[in-house]
């Protein structure tokens, strides 16, 4: 998974360069979180989208940017139970 540069931010209104200024501290707590099942997934943005081809509109959810990074970890589950987390990173682009 590859987090876009131009995504839309969440209900946390945290995009990934605030994430990536503190990466480290804010991975590690992340982990924590869910190693204590604490973790708690933030609501969905709902917003609407223009059809194409019709005046109707779908809707979109956007997840908080932490939901993005679980979601990718389940995929890649080497992202956050491992020590290979700094490929995860390389993966998604939150290096750069």
């Amino acid at each position: 998974m590859r987090l876009r540069k131009n995504a839309a931010s969440g209900v946390d209104n945290i995009n990934k360069e605030e994430y990536a200024a503190n990466l480290d501290e804010n991975l590690n707590d992340l982990v924590r979180r869910l190693h204590q099942m604490a973790y708690k997934p933030q609501p969905v943005l709902r917003v609407y989208i223009p059809k194409t081809g019709s005046h109707k509109q779908r809707p979109l959810g956007i997840p908080a940017l932490e939901d993005k990074l679980v979601q990718a970890g389940l995929v890649n589950r080497s992202y956050l139970f491992s020590s290979k987390r700094d490929n995860f990173i390389h993966q998604t682009n939150m290096g750069n």
